[in-house]
C-alpha cells in the first residue's frame, strides 16, 4: 500500500534535508563515506536522510541538530497535542474565538506559503479541507442524520484511492500447503522494490516469514493482521489484533435467542448450537469464549457442540461434523469458524433441511450461493478493511503503533454483526433488542469479555462444559 500524502511529504522533506546536509558534510576533499538514518517519531511518517560525510562522528552531530529541528517543527505544526511551552496549531484551535493568542513567526509563514499553493493550484492543494477530508466530512453528516447506529458506514477503500490517500497494490498469494514457497520470497521482493510505505499481510501463517523479512529491512514499514506472535521485537511492525471474543459474545447472543424461536423454520425446541473452528488455538477459542459467553448470558442452560477442522479449505471434513451435530445432537445453528473449510458446515445444512448456518468474518450472504445463502442467518464481521482505514486515521492523526499491537472491537469498528438480509428478516424484535443491548454493554463497559489470548484455559473448560 501506497499513501500518497504521506509519500509526496516525505519526497519533499529528503529533497530539502539532501540539499542542507550535503552544504554541511561536504568538504573539499573527496573521500567521503555514505551515512544513512531514519527518524520515526517527526511528521507522521518515516523520515530517511542520507548524506556524504567525512567520519560518522560528523554526521551523527549534524544528525542530531537536523533531528531537534524537525522536533520543533512537528511540535509547532501539531493540531492534536500539546507540549509545554509550545504555542502551536491545537493551541489556536482550542483558543478561538475565546482569547487572543501570540502566534508563531513560523506558523504564520506556514499558513502564508499554503494560501500561496491555493491559489497557484486552484484550490487542488488545501490544507484545510482536502479531498480525503470531504469524503470523511460527509460520512459524518450522514451518520449524525441517520436514525440508527446501524445505518452508520465507513468509507470504501475505492473512494479513499480515488480521492489521492492510498494506492492498493493486491497479491494474491494462494492459501494452501502447495502455495508457501511463495509466500516469503512475495515478502522478499516487494520490500526490496522500496516503493510501498506499508506492506501488510495477516494471519497466523505469516509472522515468521515476516519477521524475517521485517528484520532484514529495517526502514520498510509493515503491518500484520490477525497475529500477535511477535509483538515488539521488530519496530517497524504493528500487529494488528481483533476483539473476536466480543464478536463472538454477540453472535452467541444472537444464537441462544434464535435457537429457541420455534416460529422459525428449522429451529427445533431444543437449546443446542454448532461451533466448528479451525485450529485449537487461542485465536479461534477467542472467537469461541465469547460465543459461548454471549449464549449463556441468555440462557445458562445452553449447549454448544465444538469441533475443529484443523484445516482453513477443505470443506469435506467440516460438513461431515455439520451433519453430525445436526442429527446427532440436534444443532439448529452452526457458526462456522474455519475459514473456507467452514463452510461445509452450511452445506451440512443446506442438505439436511434442519438447521441454520452463522457465517464469520465478511458478510457471507453476499458471497455464497443463493441456496446456501439462503440458510445462512448472519455473519459476525471482522472488518480488515476498515481496520486498515483505522490505522490510516491513526497515522494521519499523528498517533503511530510500530513495534507496538493494537486491538480492535467494536468501537473502533474492527468487529461486528451482520443486522440487515435474513438477520433483519427473521429476528424477532425481541432478539434484535438482545442483540443491540449486549453491544451497549460492551461499549460502555458493563460487559467485559473473557478472552482466549490471555486465558486458553478458561476457554477450555467452558468449551468442555457445555458440550451436549
Amino acid at each position: 500500500m501506497k499513501t500518497r500524502a504521506k509519500r509526496f511529504v516525505s519526497a519533499l522533506l529528503a529533497g530539502v534535508l539532501c540539499l542542507s546536509l550535503l552544504a554541511g558534510c561536504a568538504s573539499k576533499k573527496k573521500e567521503l563515506t555514505r551515512y544513512s538514518t531514519v527518524f520515526y517519531d517527526v511528521f507522521d511518517t518515516v523520515t530517511q536522510v542520507i548524506a556524504y560525510c567525512e567520519s560518522e562522528e560528523e554526521f551523527n552531530s549534524q544528525m542530531d541538530a537536523l533531528h531537534a529541528d524537525l522536533i520543533t517543527y512537528n511540535q509547532l505544526y501539531d493540531i492534536y497535542n500539546d507540549y509545554p511551552g509550545v504555542t502551536n496549531v491545537k493551541t489556536i484551535n482550542d483558543n478561538a474565538g475565546s482569547a487572543p493568542v501570540e502566534v508563531d513567526d513560523r506558523i504564520l509563514s506556514m499558513l502564508e506559503l499554503a494560501d500561496q499553493m491555493y491559489q497557484t493550484t486552484n484550490g487542488k492543494l488545501n490544507i484545510a479541507m482536502g479531498s480525503v477530508l470531504n469524503i470523511w466530512h460527509n460520512y459524518r453528516e450522514a451518520a449524525e442524520a441517520a436514525e440508527t447506529d446501524a445505518d452508520n458506514k465507513l468509507p470504501t477503500m475505492e473512494e479513499l484511492e480515488a480521492a489521492g490517500r492510498i494506492e492498493l497494490t493486491t497479491i494474491e498469494m494462494g492459501g494452501t500447503d502447495e502455495d508457501q514457497p511463495t509466500w516469503l520470497s512475495t515478502l522478499y521482493d516487494v520490500s526490496e522494490d522500496g516503493g510501498y510505505d506499508l506492506i501488510v499481510c495477516g494471519t497466523y501463517q505469516m509472522p515468521d516469514y515476516l519477521k524475517e523479512v521485517a528484520t532484514q529491512y529495517p526502514d520498510q514499514l509493515y503491518a500484520i493482521f490477525d497475529d500477535t506472535t511477535y509483538v515488539g521485537e521488530n519496530q517497524n511492525v504493528v500487529n494488528m489484533s481483533y476483539r473476536q471474543n466480543d464478536m463472538g459474545y454477540l453472535i452467541g447472543v444472537y444464537a441462544a435467542c434464535m435457537t429457541v424461536d420455534t416460529n422459525i423454520p428449522n429451529i427445533n425446541e431444543d437449546a443446542v448450537v454448532g461451533f466448528v473452528g479451525g485450529v485449537d488455538s487461542p485465536v479461534i477459542n477467542d472467537f469461541l469464549i465469547g460465543f459461548i459467553e454471549g449464549a449463556q448470558s441468555v440462557n445458562p442452560d445452553i449447549k454448544v457442540d465444538t469441533r475443529y477442522t484443523n484445516d482453513y479449505v477443505d470443506t469435506a471434513i467440516a460438513k461431515e461434523y455439520g451433519l453430525s451435530m445436526i442429527n446427532d445432537n440436534k444443532c439448529d445453528i452452526i457458526w462456522g469458524v474455519a475459514g473456507n473449510a467452514g463452510n461445509g458446515a452450511a452445506e451440512a445444512a443446506l442438505e439436511t433441511g434442519k438447521a441454520w448456518f452463522i457465517g464469520v468474518d465478511s458478510d457471507q450472504e453476499l458471497t455464497f450461493s443463493p441456496d446456501l445463502a439462503a440458510i445462512t442467518l448472519t455473519s459476525g464481521l471482522k472488518n480488515i478493511g476498515n481496520s486498515l482505514v483505522w490505522l490510516f486515521d491513526e497515522w494521519d492523526a499523528g498517533r503511530t503503533y510500530w513495534g507496538q499491537v493494537v486491538e480492535l472491537g467494536i468501537a473502533e469498528g474492527g468487529v461486528g454483526i451482520v443486522t440487515d438480509k435474513n438477520y433483519d428478516k427473521l429476528a424477532s424484535a425481541e432478539t434484535k433488542a438482545a442483540v443491540e443491548a449486549a453491544q451497549n454493554a460492551i461499549l460502555n463497559g458493563e460487559v467485559v469479555v473473557d478472552s482466549a489470548l490471555t486465558n486458553q484455559e478458561l476457554a477450555t473448560q467452558l468449551r468442555d462444559a457445555v458440550r451436549p
